[in-house]
């Protein structure tokens, strides 16, 4: 998970929250980052009010942005599974997954007191018409 992870992560979340009250820019929710991961080129991505801004800092996701999402009770070395039921559920309903985004819901210090590690799975999918054909009706066993 290290090298899917953004090199650096605190320091660039402080960065990206400095250059969005730069930019005077309002945050949808304060303070959620999602991860998105990637071998080598990881980013974090903050979801921002209806907004223009001419930035080069700002982008935008592609629209309509279909994401399946999964609350994840524990830590990154216990998403294996997880990502597994995500990744199977999916392709069951006939969709390609594609990019994962990662957002942690609660810190490493203050966890323990609010009942574990907390992990919001975001998992953005495309409709896929040959998964979509090999799909086996509701009903027929195997």
């Amino acid at each position: 998970m290290l090298l899917h992870m953004p090199i650096g992560y605190d320091a660039q979340l402080h960065r990206q929250q400095g250059n969005i009250d730069r930019l005077g820019l309002k945050e949808k929710w304060p303070g959620l980052a999602l991860v998105r991961t990637g071998m080598f080129r990881g980013t974090l991505i903050r979801l921002l009010e209806n907004t223009q801004s001419p930035s080069h800092l700002v982008g935008w996701l592609p629209r309509p942005y279909q994401v399946y999402a999964w609350l994840h009770h524990g830590n990154l070395g216990s998403l294996r599974p997880a990502l597994r039921d995500i990744q199977s559920r999916l392709l069951d309903a006939g969709k390609m997954p594609r990019e994962l985004l990662l957002g942690h819901l609660t810190c490493t210090r203050c966890a323990e007191a609010r009942g574990g590690e907390k992990i919001l799975l975001l998992r953005h999918w495309r409709e896929s018409k040959t998964l979509a054909k090999r799909r086996r009706p509701a009903g027929q066993g195997s």
